[in-house]
């Protein structure tokens, strides 16, 4: 077997691997407590890294779509995920809309104040 088989060989396994753990680990609480954007790009490059043809200077969002599929992408993944979370508690608790627009409403007051690279400094919890 040549090296470069070997080489594919491991890419292949290695995407495998970071959908079936890497990427459950890493996002697990994600969905529920969000994700700093430096977070994001370091799950990002490790799902590039875990496909077979991440070549220097390729797209990452269509290399990532191409070789996990088209919720490979972290960045597209974790959006879906968190929305839908957001939409089922919404949902099972129609007693508590009222006050969760409520708090929405002044959590983004809050954040629209402040710089947007500073924003996950003063973001706290679910709302954020």
């Amino acid at each position: 077997m040549t090296w470069a088989r070997r080489l594919g060989r491991a890419k292949r396994i290695a995407a495998k691997v970071y959908k079936t753990a890497a990427w459950q680990q890493a996002s697990y609480t994600a969905a529920i407590d969000g994700l700093a954007d430096s977070k994001l790009q370091e799950l990002r490059r490790t799902a590039r890294a875990a496909c077979q043809s991440a070549n220097q200077g390729t797209c990452t969002t269509t290399l990532l779509a191409m070789e996990l599929g088209p919720e490979g992408d972290p960045a597209f993944a974790l959006l879906k995920k968190q929305v839908t979370e957001w939409l089922k508690m919404w949902q099972a608790a129609p007693a508590m809309q009222v006050r969760i627009a409520k708090a929405w409403a002044k959590q983004k007051a809050m954040l629209s104040k402040v710089k947007p690279r500073s924003r996950w400094h003063w973001a706290r919890g679910p709302m954020s």
